[in-house]
């Protein structure tokens, strides 16, 4: 048994009050976090070895426990002024930066793992949240998108990922938006100004994370490259499937 249980500190009821003064709400919520950032530092630590990888992903509900932490709102991941230390995100970081140890575990032990992790139902659509929508965290999209290659080395999995709404074109998303990001560099230089120097762009990273995650999911699945064939990219640069088109036609 793992001696670790990151799910431990679920609630603020599990500081107890020790003063037996009431708490600050949100500051017992921030106490029962960085605990778990404790624990995960601890569990990616000991995920480095296969062995502990597969201890981990048999310990009960630890999993389902991990993927639930990687949700996170619209919000929070638009904003550009929550920072990487805020303690919200840095518990999705490092639930991330766990999972994507275990996902790419060698061997059979990995092969379990995998179709472990993607089971939970809301895994995939988590990860894919994080890349349709975290532009302005760089650092979670890449992590996101490891996992999703990791995953897809599995035919099974492979299947499950190109069957989540969304997760295709938005991979897609992130390989033309660097496109549009050269096109607009080419334009500033054109006015004289000096821009970021293209090779230092975590963009282009990410981008070509996107590519090896299509070509992935593309590998010997029929069903996933029909869905790259119908994906329209729109005038504007977006990229849009035809159920969505439909729902635009309707309003």
């Amino acid at each position: 048994a793992m001696a670790v249980d990151v799910g431990a500190a679920t609630t603020p009821a599990t500081l107890g009050p020790l003063t037996g003064r009431q708490q600050d709400p949100s500051m017992v919520e921030h106490k029962v976090i960085a605990i778990r950032i404790v624990g995960l530092r601890i569990l990616k630590n000991l995920a480095k070895d296969p062995l502990n990888s597969l201890r981990i992903g048999a310990t009960r509900g630890l999993l389902t426990r991990l993927a639930t932490f990687t949700q996170v709102s619209q919000a929070m991941l638009r904003s550009a002024e929550k920072q990487e230390q805020d303690l919200e995100l840095l518990q999705v970081r490092k639930s991330l930066e766990l999972l994507n140890l275990l996902a790419a575990t060698p061997g059979s032990a990995g092969r379990t793992l995998r179709q472990d992790i993607a089971r939970i139902v809301f895994t995939v659509s988590n990860l894919r949240n994080i890349v349709q929508f975290g532009e302005a965290h760089v650092a979670l999209q890449l992590c996101a998108i490891e996992i999703l290659s990791s995953l897809a080395m599995d035919e099974d999995v492979q299947a499950m990922i190109g069957r989540t709404g969304g997760v295709i074109r938005c991979l897609l998303s992130v390989l033309l938006r660097l496109q549009k990001q050269k096109q607009k560099q080419k334009q500033t230089q054109n006015h004289g100004e000096v821009g970021k120097g293209e090779a230092d762009s975590p963009h282009i990273q990410l981008a070509q994370k996107a590519g090896e995650a299509l070509a992935l999911l593309a590998l010997k699945s029929e069903d996933n490259c029909a869905r790259m064939g119908r994906l329209k990219v729109m005038p504007d640069g977006t990229v849009v499937s035809p159920e969505e088109e439909e729902e635009e036609e309707e309003e």
